[in-house]
């Protein structure tokens, strides 16, 4: 059946392409599985587990994707000799680092400069999220905090930018749909009992459409957030196979930095597909 396909044999390529390439992969499906949690999370009991699950695997993948510009630039540079790795250690799960690192290297690459992330930004603030929960602080929040140290609670810092989404990214045509959702889904004798015993029935109601909808914004806006690093990834590895294949004579017979566009195809989603997708690890199958 598969007789036609063709199989590169890569036994001779590169070592560093094939590690590359791996950690790419791990870095994009992390990416695609917070996504995919991002969407099923919740404040409610039952759904805060896909919440964890999702800033887990995001902050994972964006401290990959970074640390691989970094890696990738100075291969680029340094005849395809990789960085000490103490250098890379060094900057531990410091996203923030890592960013302003890659944000440094991008200026040398045309037309893929990372952006300047503006003081309360949303995509600034999720950096931050994300910064905080990668420290032992953020992922052993419930852990630490039974030995009485006090750490912020990471759902309460994702409530306040859950909030920043509805304020700043809901349309009004958005805020009507979720009051007419509300209205729909209430139930008439449970509401007269919050009506007179303020039970917080019908706010919670409200919360937990809002929430829904919000999921979908801030899984748009975490992607903004990493479609430039791949960006950037991409004119690193073009560059370098730019290189590779005009140096005469040619001096590298395969390539030692993989095309990261092929392997992250999110960088082509479309805000309206992101709004409605649920299923994202199957994305580019």
């Amino acid at each position: 059946m598969y007789d036609h396909l063709i199989e590169l044999n890569t036994a001779s390529w590169p070592r560093s392409f094939l590690l590359l390439q791996q950690e790419a992969i791990l870095a994009k499906s992390s990416i695609l599985s917070g996504f995919e949690f991002m969407i099923k999370g919740g404040f409610d009991d039952v759904y805060k587990g896909h919440y964890y699950t999702s800033f887990f695997q995001l902050s994972v993948g964006i401290e990959r994707m970074l640390k691989l510009v970094i890696i990738s630039d100075h291969m680029f540079r340094n005849d395809y000799q990789p960085p000490d790795i103490k250098t890379i250690k060094s900057y531990g799960h410091d996203l923030l680092a890592l960013y302003q690192r890659a944000k440094e290297i991008s200026t040398t690459y045309s037309n893929a400069a990372l952006p300047v992330l503006e003081n309360e930004n949303i995509r600034n603030n999720i950096l931050i999220f994300m910064n905080d929960f990668a420290a032992a602080t953020g992922r052993y929040h419930n852990i630490s905090n039974i030995a009485q140290v006090t750490n912020p609670d990471p759902l309460t810092m994702w409530w306040d930018i859950i909030d920043q989404i509805k304020c700043n990214d809901f349309s009004s045509r958005t805020h009507s749909w979720i009051e007419n959702e509300v209205a729909r889904r209430l139930n008439p004798n449970l509401q007269m009992q919050d009506i007179v015993e303020n039970t917080g029935y019908v706010s919670g109601v409200y919360r937990f459409i809002m929430v829904d909808k919000a999921n979908y914004y801030a899984v748009w806006n975490t992607l903004e957030l990493v479609k430039p690093i791949i960006k950037l990834l991409s004119a690193i590895s073009r560059k370098a196979h730019e290189r590779d294949t005009t140096e005469q004579p040619i001096k590298y017979r395969a390539p030692h930095i993989p095309y990261y566009e092929e392997i992250f195809p999110i960088l082509y989603t479309s805000k309206r597909d992101v709004l409605r997708r649920k299923r994202w690890t199957d994305l580019g199958l």
